[in-house]
């Protein structure tokens, strides 16, 4: 498609144009925008929304929102380990991407406002799931549901590399999170440990991260316990001297308490 220059048969050839030229455009919506800077340094916008209508295209409902099946693979890219394909949707021939390992077949779609992404197709349930890479130093992840329950830990929404994961934390701020997913170089479905303020990743440890939970819940259950005993022990003091209340006399108990600390419960009783 052909951009003319806006103002190129006016006077002003002094004018600086950014966008005018050759561009290329696919079925759908494409805006285009073309910048006009003046000699004087004054800028203008030119949006240009051109829409191009493919024949016979295939339309796929998902979300409540419709799209459309990307037919020109000069308009999608391939992503690592991946090789190109051709599969057929609705009797027509589409280019997609399949991946040895995963056994993933991935297919473009295009939204209403021209956005392009890669879905996972299913060809036996013609279904179609987005596909997120998490791409980090050494592990090249995509991201699974967590089905499975873990010890201590709740189910978040966090981003990870501007995608939202579904992830289990011990609590919102924890600065560690779990992450499902499966390697895409090797196949292999595992659990990760994912450091949020340091963006890296690694095989989660199962057994030592249950071993920090009920060390944790140990400590909890010495501090409760502690204190259980500390106020039972009070409790049988101040009996004990309402028992002995025919007698004027101070009593002093000296009650040792966690960290070695002492307080002094003073009991002052008349005689009735």
């Amino acid at each position: 498609m052909n951009a003319e220059k806006p103002g190129e048969d006016k006077e002003d050839k002094k004018a600086n144009i950014i966008g005018a030229g050759e561009v290329k455009v696919s079925e759908g919506i494409n805006t285009l925008e073309i910048i006009v800077t003046a000699e004087n340094g004054n800028k203008k916008t030119y949006v240009i929304k051109a829409t191009i209508e493919e024949k016979d295209p295939i339309k796929v409902s998902l979300n409540k929102q419709t799209y459309t099946v990307v037919r020109n693979k000069d308009l999608l890219t391939k992503p690592e380990n991946y090789e190109e394909k051709t599969i057929t949707i609705d009797g027509k021939e589409t280019p997609a991407f399949y991946n040895e390992i995963t056994k993933f077949t991935l297919v473009g779609l295009k939204d209403e406002k021209g956005n392009i992404n890669l879905y996972i197709y299913d060809q036996n349930k013609k279904t179609y799931t987005l596909y997120k890479e998490m791409k980090f130093n050494n592990i090249n992840l995509y991201p699974l549901s967590i089905n499975k329950n873990i010890k201590g830990y709740k189910k978040y929404e966090i981003k990870i590399n501007d995608l939202n994961v579904k992830v289990l934390k011990i609590k919102k701020d924890s600065k560690f999170a779990i992450v499902y997913g499966i390697d895409l170089d090797t196949g292999k479905k595992n659990y990760y440990s994912y450091d949020i303020e340091n963006n890296t990743i690694q095989l989660y440890n199962d057994e030592y991260s249950n071993f920090l939970i009920d060390y944790m819940y140990i400590g909890i259950y010495i501090i409760l316990g502690s204190w259980a005993l500390l106020l039972i022990f009070i409790i049988i003091i101040i009996v004990l001297c309402v028992k002995n209340s025919k007698r004027k006399k101070k009593i002093c108990i000296e009650i040792w308490a966690i960290g070695g600390r002492t307080s002094s419960l003073f009991i002052n009783r008349k005689n009735i």
